[in-house]
């Protein structure tokens, strides 16, 4: 009898699937926001501020810059269920404002992923704390992305 086995690269692949997955309808949505806006506003619509066709590129725009944030906690939420997901969002959030694009928000995501797989596996706590460790969790992603944007600043007064 042949045991099902998932090879390392088979689970890669799977989580990698699972973010694209859920980044397809996204880039739909906001690629479909900034033809409308180019059609109705043609190719100049960014200078014609307050318009319909401005506000339709710019929500197509906003929606481009979810691309890295979702494709990181998709991928997260995919290796450890649902407390990966809220800190894959905020990885992902933090690797697009250092710019490192959408193989950082997938390496993110990752990270977060099995990170989040670990503390579930190894840290026991009773039903009723559950949800206070994805909470210390988040606090703590949120923390360290604060103390590296003050300390990268160029803008800080010294």
């Amino acid at each position: 009898m042949k045991e099902n086995k998932i090879t390392v690269s088979q689970e890669i692949k799977k989580h990698l699937l699972t973010g694209i997955s859920w980044m397809i309808p996204l880039i739909v949505a906001a690629g479909i926001c900034i033809a409308l806006g180019q059609v109705l506003g043609g190719t100049d619509v960014g200078e014609k501020t307050g318009t319909i066709p401005w506000m339709l590129n710019q929500i197509g725009g906003w929606g481009m810059g979810l691309i890295v944030p979702l494709i990181s906690a998709a991928i997260a939420y995919s290796i450890a269920d649902r407390p990966g997901f809220a800190p894959g969002l905020i990885v992902g959030f933090l690797c697009g404002q250092i710019h490192t694009g959408f193989i950082g928000g997938m390496l993110g995501g990752f990270l977060v992923g099995y990170t989040i797989l670990l503390l579930k596996r190894y840290i026991r706590l009773p039903q009723s704390m559950q949800g206070l460790m994805l909470a210390s969790t988040n606090h703590g992603v949120a923390g360290i992305k604060h103390h590296y944007r003050w300390a990268v600043n160029d803008d800080a007064d010294w």
